[in-house]
């Protein structure tokens, strides 16, 4: 793994994505029209920067896309079966 000068790991030559990500993830359970929805939101501990999702949909997503190589479904089983089992296809 190839770190910044600061810490902050950074992509190697073999795929463009991390060797590691980090967040904080907060999650909270609220009503909208009569239904109990969560929402969450994910930090960046060496940045201090913040997401909000609306559901857990949208925080499943982000996270794919953080970790998916430009786009492409993930070539880690695990990964591909958990996305399954939390965002169906519709």
């Amino acid at each position: 793994m190839i770190q910044e000068s600061n810490g902050t790991p950074t992509s190697d030559d073999q795929g463009g994505l991390p060797d590691y990500l980090s967040y904080l993830v907060r999650l909270w359970r609220t009503s909208r029209g009569g239904k109990v929805v969560w929402r969450a939101s994910v930090e960046t501990p060496l940045t201090h920067e913040r997401k909000s999702f609306a559901d857990l949909a949208s925080l499943f997503a982000f996270l794919q896309s953080q970790t998916d190589d430009e786009g492409r479904e993930s070539s880690d089983p695990g990964v591909s079966a958990l996305r399954q089992t939390l965002i169906p296809d519709p």
